[in-house]
């Protein structure tokens, strides 16, 4: 029993401990802001959309999520998983990403060729004329789009435990997309203004995730048909028989 104690005693790093600690407690602090600025951000639409509009808004929300859910097909876990093998080479990290956005984009017009018909004749059939309808879609292809390029560009930061600037970015983004939506929903109260404007700040995000995700990874390196076949396969292992 002494033994295991000294043996503990010996092992036991009081700055890992702190650093540790540190990290855990911005991360927790940070998902309690982005928590609640998404809850007053959605707060806010409902208090300020008409119910037609809202009814608008909610059906479009749910379509991006089925659309992202459609586009992702595991992507950016097989990413994740595959970089994770080469997180210590600047050039096969930026080959391993490069390949994930090239597959995610083919995903990502695959599922906006399936679920825009879908969505148009939904929207159309609740209530929104032609011209509504076709704006909320066209407002709907900014948030899809960026919000799939932004979970592919958090991939490197991940790898590379940059928890900080990951969490400030994202903070930064909620805080954007809050204020879009209270300076335009209060002149604009329309479903395809709140889409755009809880879109538009993804866009800064990107942004920031590039130029982070550049320190580690190379960005000038093209899709690999070898990693594409090993994202794939990750991909078919991960889903369900």
């Amino acid at each position: 029993m002494r033994i295991l104690i000294r043996r503990a005693y010996k092992s036991f790093n009081l700055d890992e401990v702190i650093a540790w600690t540190k990290l855990i407690s911005i991360t927790g602090a940070s998902q309690v802001v982005i928590q609640g600025l998404s809850f007053v951000g959605g707060i806010l639409v409902i208090r300020s959309l008409p119910t037609k509009e809202y009814a608008l808004y909610t059906l479009a929300n749910t379509m991006l999520g089925t659309m992202y859910i459609l586009a992702d097909g595991g992507i950016t876990t097989g990413v994740l998983a595959q970089g994770g093998k080469v997180w210590q080479d600047k050039k096969q990290l930026g080959v391993v990403l490069a390949t994930g956005l090239n597959l995610r984009m083919k995903l990502a017009i695959l599922s906006l060729l399936i679920s825009m018909p879908v969505l148009l004749y939904l929207l159309h059939h609740h209530g929104a004329s032609w011209p509504v309808t076709l704006i909320i879609a066209v407002t709907l292809i900014p948030a899809f789009f960026t919000s799939l390029s932004g979970s592919m560009l958090e991939v490197t930061p991940r790898l590379l435990q940059q928890i900080v600037p990951l969490q400030k970015i994202q903070v930064g983004s909620n805080l954007g997309r809050l204020i879009l939506l209270a300076i335009s929903l209060f002149t604009f109260p329309l479903a395809s203004v709140a889409i755009l404007a809880a879109g538009l700040p993804q866009i800064w995000a990107n942004i920031k995730l590039r130029k982070l995700s550049t320190q580690f990874a190379d960005s000038m390196q093209k899709p690999d048909a070898d990693v594409r076949r090993q994202i794939l396969a990750m991909v078919k292992r991960l889903l369900p028989e």
